[in-house]
């Protein structure tokens, strides 16, 4: 339940992150001339708020326009005070006494009011709505050449302020309508309100006016954008003028006008079905798995919780983009999506940074004065250029008890034969001759030479690797009795600019490794100098369960050592326990590696949903940053300002990690690795998520 639970967040959560993006990047179509309009209201028993409504209609700042209202087998005063209404000299008033077969009210009203309609454009609104007063101006702009209904937000104004049913209607028409909104940037909105929409009359003739939807109850907004979207006509979103209406009165109206809206789910396109089966089995899981959880306070629960609340607070922060339309408040905050999307990433980096750099000074040293067996194990396919070096060096240790397990797997080039001529005690062989389909290489290895270890602590390196003689010895002080696992720090061996390039963006990695795990926060290790307790290994369940996944045989066992274990995880910050290993030597070969290491990023959602957070807000602060550039002038102001804070934290956490790793400091390629890692993380993030890698 847990993996499908975590399944639905990962959906959510993108979606959630799109619809934010999208919402403030979409951009309102512009059109300047000046088409006749005619506004058409159906108003049935409306005496409380037909004149509010057609008082505000009055006031359109548009010079020419017609108001036709349709007063639909009214039985009290409506049809009284409308032909009474002072201050609307175009207005035209129809009455229905009748209402045909196979229609549903409404739309026969609005189907009389149309015909009677000479506006080359028709925008309807309903009888208790107030009208801001450049509603017909700014949806008249929206409509370009192409354009053929303009869709417009209709905000709930609650009547009582205190009151928590208002304002929860009012939230919820406002994430419908932001959705639909955001939905406008990749096409077309998903959903309409009839409270607030226009479209062509040639474009209601086109169609066919309502006969194909006519015997639905409702449906003369949302269904009726469906048809309108199979002519070829683009349909736009105004991001301005709005239409507020009043909430329903009672909580019993509010519901069955959501059944209302959900019966004619059948008839949506598969895309908005599809997405709202996603929402619909996402909100099931959460209001019962989710609050099953939280009941007997799993501890992975709080973390997911808080992953649902990141983004929410994002979609929430971007949905008052569309209510600060009003009283022309948005003109100086068009952007507040974004600022508060870039704030909560900006916090979020700078807050994390400040945990990595304060960990990175409370560095520990190993105190385990015990010698348990350790079994260091070394896969290796096709390393004949390193397998000589890293065997003897192993071989040299310092520490007395120890074997060294290299398992050959599958290797085709000379491997095999250099690792024969090798010989000692400590030396163990085993060899891989073939693997079963879909499963990581490394992995179903390090498997094999797990079960044939002897020792009490499993110590790892990679083939191209080269150990101190102290290494061993070293790396097992910091085995306390309480301790699972220990990461070790390997450095790169660089000559050229690219080199000391991937040697720099390592070392940073590794700092911000060291300094988390310092501070208590597990979030990466790497295979090249790795340590767990082979107890530690078995009571999480092995790489078994990961086994499907290319890489990850080190991250991923540590996060579940973590996760399914009371073992604490410490780094091994002594230089004695350091390790050398190569760098790649094309540009190909990196974003390869840097590409696997990104694919182990989604699972984090269920493994360490902290990390997980992490991960995306970083993804975002880094997009952010070049994509704010772009838009305007605040939002340039806004990068440089992020650039200018990042660069300064970049600068602390590298430096310290330099001096941490007692290596040398250049700034030359700090600024080539500052300038290039917005872009490579974005790349090599993407890459690793659609599986656009590959493994020797």
């Amino acid at each position: 339940m847990e993996s499908v639970f975590i399944f639905f967040l990962i959906i959510y959560l993108a979606g959630i992150i799109s619809l934010s993006i999208s919402l403030v990047l979409y951009r309102s179509p512009k059109n300047y001339y000046k088409p006749k309009i005619s506004v058409i209201i159906a108003a049935r028993n409306e005496e409380k708020h037909i004149s509010r409504c057609l008082d505000h209609i009055s006031k359109q700042d548009y010079p020419e326009y017609e108001v036709i209202v349709i007063n639909d087998r009214s039985t009290d005063k409506t049809e009284e005070i409308v032909h009474n209404f002072p201050g609307l000299k175009n207005l035209k008033l129809i009455t229905v006494t009748q209402l045909p077969e196979n229609i549903a009210p409404k739309k026969n009203a609005l189907s009389e009011g149309i015909k009677a309609a000479t506006g080359e454009i028709l925008l309807l609104t309903d009888a208790d709505c107030k009208a801001d007063n450049d509603w017909i101006s700014s949806t008249v702009k929206c409509f370009n050449p192409e354009v053929g209904m303009v869709v417009g937000y209709s905000p709930i104004d609650p009547v009582n302020p205190n009151s928590v049913f208002e304002n929860f209607v009012a939230i919820d028409s406002l994430g419908l309508a932001s959705a639909s909104a955001g939905s406008a940037f990749w096409g077309s909105p998903i959903t309409a309100t009839g409270r607030n929409l226009a479209y062509r009359k040639s474009v209601f003739e086109q169609v066919g006016g309502f006969s194909k939807i006519a015997h639905f109850v409702s449906g003369d907004d949302d269904l009726f954008l469906k048809l309108v979207k199979n002519t070829g006509w683009k349909i736009a979103y105004n991001l301005k003028g709005l239409i507020s209406t009043i909430p329903p009165e009672r909580f019993e109206n509010f519901i069955n006008q959501k059944i209302r809206q959900a019966s004619k789910g059948r008839h949506y396109s598969p895309k908005i079905i599809g997405i709202g089966v996603i929402l619909f089995t996402f909100n099931l899981l959460f209001c019962t798995y989710g609050y099953y959880s939280l009941l007997i306070w799993d501890p992975v629960l709080s973390k997911i919780v808080l992953s649902i609340l990141f983004c929410n607070i994002c979609n929430l922060g971007t949905n008052w983009k569309i209510r600060m339309e009003r009283s022309g408040t948005w003109e100086k905050n068009s952007m507040t999506g974004y600022y508060i999307l870039f704030g909560l990433a900006l916090l979020i980096y700078i807050s994390m940074a400040l945990i990595i750099i304060v960990g990175l000074f409370l560095k520990e040293k190993g105190k385990n004065a015990k010698t348990p067996l350790v079994s260091v194990i070394v896969a290796a396919r096709n390393e004949e250029n390193f397998i000589e070096t890293c065997v003897t060096k192993i071989l040299n240790q310092d520490y007395p008890n120890y074997e060294l397990i290299v398992i050959d797997d599958r290797s085709t080039d000379m491997t095999p034969l250099k690792l024969a001529a090798l010989s000692d005690p400590k030396l163990r062989k085993l060899k891989i001759f073939e693997k079963p389909d879909e499963v990581s290489g490394k992995k179903n290895a390090l498997v094999h030479a797990i079960k044939e270890s002897k020792g009490e602590i499993l110590l790892f390196t990679d083939a191209d690797c080269e150990v101190k003689p102290t290494w061993v010895s070293t790396m097992v002080k910091y085995f306390s009795d309480e301790t699972g696992c220990v990461i070790g720090y390997s450095a790169v061996k660089s000559s050229g600019f690219f080199q000391k390039w991937q040697a720099f963006d390592f070392r940073s990695g590794m700092a911000a490794a060291m300094g988390a795990t310092n501070m208590g926060l597990v979030f990466a290790a790497s295979g090249q100098n790795f340590a767990y307790r082979k107890d530690a290994y078995e009571k999480a369940g092995g790489l078994e369960q990961v086994l499907h996944r290319i890489s990850g045989d080190d991250v991923l066992m540590l996060q579940l050592i973590r996760k399914k274990t009371n073992y604490k995880t410490k780094f091994a910050s002594d230089p004695n326990a350091f390790n050398l290993t190569k760098p790649e030597t094309t540009l190909s070969g990196f974003i390869h590696q840097r590409s696997r290491w990104a694919s182990n990023g989604g699972i984090m959602a269920s493994l360490n949903p902290i990390f997980f957070c992490f991960l995306i807000s970083v993804s975002i602060f880094n997009i952010l940053l070049p994509l704010g550039l772009m838009i305007n002038q605040i939002t340039a102001g806004l990068s440089i300002f992020g650039l200018v804070v990042k660069l300064i934290v970049d600068f602390c956490g590298s430096y310290l990690g330099a001096k941490t790793f007692y290596e040398r400091y250049s700034w030359r390629e700090f600024f080539a690795w500052f300038i290039m890692q917005p872009v490579y993380i974005a790349w090599v993030g993407t890459r690793g998520v659609l599986g656009k890698f590959k493994w020797k």
